[in-house]
């Protein structure tokens, strides 16, 4: 369900059942039906399915006509109907090709209008079997096919009085399982088998002849691969679905306007037979397909960096003859056969978490007012759902939707879509669209107070989202929208309506979340092998990194405006295996592998060069090197010795370096990583590759103390320590037999540990730190189902792993490292393993930060009077408090802060309550006004008991931001306290505990 855009549209009379967020239902069950299902659905996103009729050997044909399926045979002369294509023409008709099994001839019917009419279009041989239609700008069929008696791709179309019948391709035994799609200038592109070399080929008109290719040559092809599915995008490339038959996968094919693009979407054994292939209005492609070896119904799409698949049906055996159309709005409608009751069956997304409302209520009621106010709520003439205040100079009402069950650890985004009749585009509006999470009364909301063009005018109205993360104990909770009306103001036009003309909610992938600023810092030859992180007393990021063109070990840090890069030393093959940490002045230690002599090489800068020394030379050293500094910033280093297969940990005494070996039972010590404890005593993860085992080495002061962590399966690759206040040890580390990502921690009595993620391939490269709860952050590499990488990045909130992905542009992620800022932000280094570049992405580039005091901030108003209305707590926050008041309202102001248009901006705000008893309400707003047009962005939340933001959990409340504006425009950020309620602790304090605005780069 991850993903999928979710609307339910007005369309209930459809449906008979849902499944797993698809609407099923049997069309036909007159006999054996279903079989060669082609779908087309109208200008009205009606579905139009033919098919054939096994028990009478007839073609069939079912539509949906808005309340039940009409079903007609259309033609039942002899064996008629196998191998159906459908399409539509400008006016819905249908036509719909087809094979005449007794006679082996191509057929051809349209409805007129007003009745069927049915051609022979080819019947010189055995032709016509596996066509497939398509309509072009003129209402003309054009048909492709295969002749069997020849062997040969044939090609009809129809003129305007006659059939024009070509041969596309005869070289060899060519044509079986075509797929037809037109372009733009109504040019044909085909899609077929080659039998005789087992190639995908491709075949187009370029306007005068036919221009063929090879596809996919891998000899993966045969008789049995049960067609191709071809479609074309905005450019007129071409895309195609198809089966590999020799390893038994769905494969997607795609012109990039240079070359083909290959790739296996479903491995899973005996996928990808009848593919139909369709695409979004991103040109994403979706495709449904029949797995075989499950006997189930599939459906796969592309959502912008990885495959989501899911199986619709899985009971008994369906999902063969599959065929796919996408609405305007991007749902996914299917036609198949049900062979194990011999039924023709349609599937359409339906969510179960979705709602549509476009005319009416649809379940939507008056849920509340306060305030004089006539009518509660109505709809206008045309059905909307509507708000009036009806010469009220203030009102408050809202109309709220049915519960709406939504999924723990998902993200959704509410869409709302308004309008209102005001006549003139200077009135002012004030209103709130909400989500209100039932369990726990957690509130997203945003709204706007806007004049001029930026007011939703009848004539002109706008589009409001709202990113909603739910957070929950249970799997599942349920969430109701609301549309509120706050405030009309005393210049408004009070027989005025503010509606709604439809609101949506879909489920969102976390990427459409991300939070992080990325940059490019070295991308002169292939460089960030190997990249080591560490943040200086500004939170400015150094970091460590191999030169792979050059064979050079590089250093870049940030000076606070701008990337300085050296070279650190170029003498021979140096500069594998980096690690980087900071003397107490923020000047760099290096710890890395001189490749060319095997030793272990260390590096600093003391103020105006670099100095470098040999560490150890004894063998092959110097592998998987990690360093820390103690109290006297002086380096210790663990590594591994390859010619002895050691774990080996070097110290700088002062004078001299002192070298012992740690653990030599076995191949021990790759994947080494050091933290250092309070007494700068050294502990140490590593790789035992004898035994395939995480241990974990710590000196007593005396001797190594050595344990295995984790012996399940071949675990401990990429090891990665921290400690923590108390000196123990977090490590993360790789489980190479399940491809998780795992976590390790000791208690003081015994190790506890966690798979971290299990997502598809994760866990490579892992980097860990500790945040100043001694919760673990760890950055790693992980792999789409098309073997594309991405960096990911998770963190403990101390109940749940939190996952958010960084940078999932094509091979990202090699050697990521993580060190976290004083605020606990992230920062991470690593290597663009497509571009070879190195590349450093953060939560807090750039953004305009207040921390405590005032800031800059400044008090602006209140609304009936309460003493102290503003102030700050002893610990400097931000604060506004009611002060003795039953209602109250204030709040803060930032400072004017420039933004772009067309760009997105993500505000936060972290807030706490001095409430002592969780079980006190809340309600405050935070805000986004853009200031040269009035238009805000609000956010705010009515709370209880555990969802409070109390002192000990202050909580982050996120805002996603849009200026409308020609080029630049300046933002207001405020602090609202709109009321605190009879039941509340009068005396307590709302308060910010930290600010941030940055823009967000990563958008997918």
């Amino acid at each position: 369900m991850r993903n999928m855009i979710l609307i339910l549209m007005l369309f209930s009379a459809l449906i008979n059942v849902a499944y797993a967020g698809w609407d099923i239902q049997t069309v036909d069950a007159m006999g054996n039906v279903g079989q060669s299902t082609s779908i087309a659905l109208d200008s009205s996103s009606r579905p139009h399915i033919s098919y054939y009729d096994v028990t009478n050997e007839d073609l069939r044909y079912a539509r949906w006509d808005g309340s039940a399926w009409q079903v007609q045979t259309i033609d039942s002369s002899d064996d008629v109907g196998y191998a159906t294509s459908i399409a539509l023409d400008s006016s819905d008709y249908p036509h719909i090709s087809y094979w005449d099994i007794i006679n082996r001839d191509l057929k051809y019917a349209r409805w007129t209008g007003t009745g069927w009419e049915i051609q022979t279009v080819d019947s010189l041989g055995d032709v016509g079997h596996l066509a497939c239609i398509a309509i072009d700008s003129d209402g003309y069929p054009h048909i492709s096919y295969y002749d069997s008696g020849n062997e040969d791709l044939k090609y009809a179309h129809w003129t305007g009085s006659e059939w024009l019948i070509q041969t596309v391709d005869s070289t060899g035994k060519v044509g079986l399982f075509s797929s037809l799609a037109l372009d733009t200038n109504n040019n044909s592109h085909i899609s077929y088998y080659d039998s005789t070399n087992e190639d995908l080929k491709y075949a187009y008109r370029d306007g005068s002849t036919w221009q063929i290719e090879v596809v996919d040559s891998d000899k993966i092809l045969s008789i049995y691969a049960y067609g191709s599915s071809i479609v074309l995008d905005a450019n007129n490339y071409p895309h195609i679905s198809y089966r590999d038959t020799r390893n038994h996968d769905l494969k997607y094919a795609r012109w990039t306007g240079s070359e083909w693009e290959i790739q296996a979407v479903d491995t899973q054994r005996w996928g990808g037979q009848w593919s139909s292939i369709a695409l979004d209005s991103s040109d994403y492609p979706h495709i449904s397909y029949f797995d075989d070896s499950a006997v189930d119904l599939k459906y796969a799409w592309w959502n912008g960096f990885e495959w989501i698949i899911q199986t619709l049906y899985a009971e008994g055996y369906v999902g063969s003859y599959t065929s796919l159309a996408l609405d305007a709005n991007n749902i996914a409608h299917i036609s198949y056969y049900d062979r194990s009751n011999g039924d023709l069956k349609y599937a359409r997304w339906s969510p179960i978490v979705g709602y549509y409302f476009d005319t009416g209520n649809d379940g939507w009621a008056p849920s509340g007012q306060v305030g004089p106010y006539d009518p509660p709520g109505a709809t206008d003439t045309d059905g909307h759902l509507g708000l009036t205040p009806q010469a009220s100079s203030y009102c408050y009402g809202y109309w709220g939707s049915p519960p709406i069950q939504v999924s723990k650890n998902e993200a959704y985004r509410a869409r709302f879509r308004m309008a209102t009749s005001a006549v003139s585009p200077d009135r002012c509006l004030e209103f709130r669209l909400r989500a209100n999470q039932l369990s726990n009364r957690r509130c997203w909301a945003t709204g706007v107070v806007s004049s001029g063009d930026a007011s939703p005018w009848g004539g002109n109205p706008k589009t409001y989202d709202l990113v909603i993360m739910p957070q929950m104990e249970s799997a599942t909770d349920n969430i109701q929208l609301s549309f509120d009306i706050l405030s009309f103001t005393s210049w408004d036009d009070l027989s005025s309506w503010i509606y709604l003309e439809e609101v949506t909610l879909e489920e969102i992938p976390i990427p459409f979340l991300l939070e992080w600023q990325i940059q490019t810092v070295d991308s002169v030859g292939g460089v960030g092998d190997f990249a080591s992180i560490a943040l200086d007393s500004n939170s400015y990021p150094h970091i460590s990194y191999y030169d792979a063109t050059n064979e050079d070990l590089k250093y870049a840090h940030w000076t606070g405006s701008e990337w300085e890069i050296q070279t650190v030393d170029l003498q021979g093959d140096v500069g594998g295996y980096t690690s980087i940490a900071l003397h107490s002045n923020d000047y760099p230690h290096i710890s890395y592998r001189d490749n060319t002599s095997l030793d272990l090489r260390y590096a600093r800068w003391d103020g105006s060069e670099w100095e470098i020394q040999i560490v150890d030379s004894q063998g092959d050293a110097g592998g998987y090197s990690s360093i820390a500094l103690d109290s006297n910033s002086y380096p210790h280093i663990s590594y591994y010795e390859a010619t002895n297969e050691d774990l080996k940990y070097a110290r700088w005494t002062g004078s001299e370096w002192e070298i012992q070996i740690v653990d030599s039972q076995g191949d021990a010590g790759m994947y080494s990583s050091i933290g250092l404890d309070s007494h700068s005593h050294p502990q140490i993860s590593y790789y035992d590759a004898t035994n395939e085992d995480l241990k974990y080495a710590r000196w007593t002061g005396s001797e190594w103390a050595i344990h295995t962590v984790d012996s399940q399966g071949r675990v401990g690759e990429w090891s990665s320590i921290a400690l923590d206040s108390n000196n123990h040890p977090h490590i993360s580390y790789r489980d190479f037999t399940n491809r998780n990502l795992k976590y390790a921690r000791w208690t003081g009595s015994e190790w506890e540990i966690q798979t971290a993620d299990s997502a598809r391939d994760v866990g490579r490269h892992p980097s860990l730190a500790l945040d100043s709860n001694n919760y673990p952050h760890i950055c790693y590499y992980g792999k789409t189902p098309i073997e594309t990488s991405y960096l990911k990045y998770a963190r403990w909130d101390g109940a749940t792993w939190q996952f958010r992905y960084v940078d999932y542009q094509w091979n990202v992620s090699w050697h990521c490292s993580i060190s976290l800022d004083s605020n606990n932000y992230p920062h991470v280094s690593y290597l663009d393993g497509g571009s070879y570049d190195l590349k450093y992405a953060s939560l807090n580039i750039a953004a305009n930060y207040f921390e405590r005091g005032a800031g800059g901030w400044g008090f602006s108003g209140q609304v009936i009077p309460f003493d102290s209305a503003v102030s700050t707590d002893s610990g400097g926050h931000i604060g506004i408090s009611p002060q003795g008041s039953a209602y109250c309202f204030a709040y803060w102001d930032s400072p004017p802060i420039q933004v772009e248009a067309g760009k997105e901006y993500q505000a936060r705000w972290k807030v706490g309550s001095s409430v002592i008893d969780p079980d006190r309400a809340l309600e405050f707003r935070l805000r986004a006004n853009q200031q040269s047009n009035w238009r805000y962005w609000t956010t705010g939340v009515m709370s209880l008991g555990s969802a409070a933001p109390s002192a000990s959990n202050p909580e982050s409340y996120d805002l996603i931001i849009s200026p409308q504006t020609a080029t630049t425009d300046t933002l207001r950020l405020s602090f609202d306290l709109i009321g605190f309620h009879p039941e509340d602790d009068l005396d307590s304090w709302i308060y910010l505990e930290d600010v941030t605005l940055q823009e967000i780069t990563g958008s997918p």
